[in-house]
C-alpha cells in the first residue's frame, strides 16, 4: 500500500531544461509527447504489485492528440503481453481501468537566437500541458490518481523544425512565436530601416537621373 498514491493527489512533472548536445539526435515532438504524456501512465501500471491480466482504457475527452495516445498506450500494455480492451467487456475478475480524465498540450516555438539580427538560427521549443489520470480495479477501488502538470524546453537550430514535425499529426506541429522585446524594440527598429533605406535609394536614383 505505501507504493501507491492515494486519490486526488497532485504533483508536477518538471521536465529539466535541456540544451542539446551537438553529437545528439534531436528527438522529434512525437517521441517527446510519448515521453511526456505515455510513459507516465505506462510506469503507474507497472508500480502496481501486481499486473493486472486485462486492462480498459476509458478515455473521458476527445481529441485527435489524446486519440494518439491511446493507441501509443495500447502498444506499449500489449508489449507487457496483458491484454487492451477500449470497452467494458473484460471477462477476467482481475482487469483493471485507466480512466484517462485530461490530455492537453500545446507546442510553440520561441526565437532563441537569430543571425543578422533578422533570421531565426534557433528556437526554444516548449511544451506544456496536462495529464489527469486514474487506474482503479472493475470493483471501483482507486490504486493509482494523481495530475501532471508539464513543462517542457529545450533549444534546437532552425533546421531542425524540418525534422521535429510530422505532417501527418496536426498536434505535433508547434506554433511559433517572438519574445516581447523583440516585439517591442526590435522589430520596429528593423521596419524603421528598411523603410529608410528604400527612401535614401528612391531619392538618391532621382537625383542621380
Amino acid at each position: 500500500m505505501s507504493g501507491w498514491l492515494k486519490p486526488g493527489v497532485l504533483f508536477p512533472l518538471w521536465v529539466i531544461f535541456i540544451t542539446g548536445a551537438g553529437h545528439c539526435q534531436t528527438k522529434s515532438n512525437l517521441q517527446l509527447l510519448n515521453e511526456l504524456v505515455v510513459k507516465p501512465v505506462v510506469n503507474a501500471l507497472d508500480s502496481l504489485p501486481e499486473a493486472p491480466p486485462e486492462v480498459v482504457i476509458s478515455l473521458k475527452e476527445k481529441s485527435e492528440f489524446a486519440d494518439w495516445a491511446v493507441k501509443k498506450l495500447q502498444e506499449a500494455i500489449l508489449k507487457k503481453r496483458i491484454r487492451v480492451f477500449d470497452t467494458l467487456t473484460a471477462s477476467d475478475t482481475d482487469w483493471v481501468i485507466i480512466d484517462l480524465e485530461k490530455m492537453k498540450i500545446n507546442l510553440s516555438y520561441r526565437v532563441k537566437k537569430r543571425k543578422w539580427l533578422v533570421r531565426p538560427s534557433r528556437y526554444m521549443r516548449e511544451i506544456e500541458g496536462i495529464l489527469s489520470f486514474s487506474i482503479r480495479r472493475h470493483n471501483g477501488a482507486v490504486l493509482y490518481s494523481g495530475e501532471r502538470e508539464i513543462h517542457f524546453q529545450d533549444v534546437i537550430s532552425a533546421t531542425d523544425l524540418k525534422t521535429v514535425e510530422n505532417e501527418m499529426y496536426p498536434f505535433s506541429q508547434g506554433t511559433k512565436r517572438e519574445s516581447k522585446f523583440v516585439k517591442r524594440f526590435l522589430e520596429p527598429v528593423v521596419i524603421t530601416g528598411a523603410t529608410a533605406s528604400v527612401i535614401y535609394l528612391f531619392y538618391t536614383l532621382r537625383s542621380g537621373s
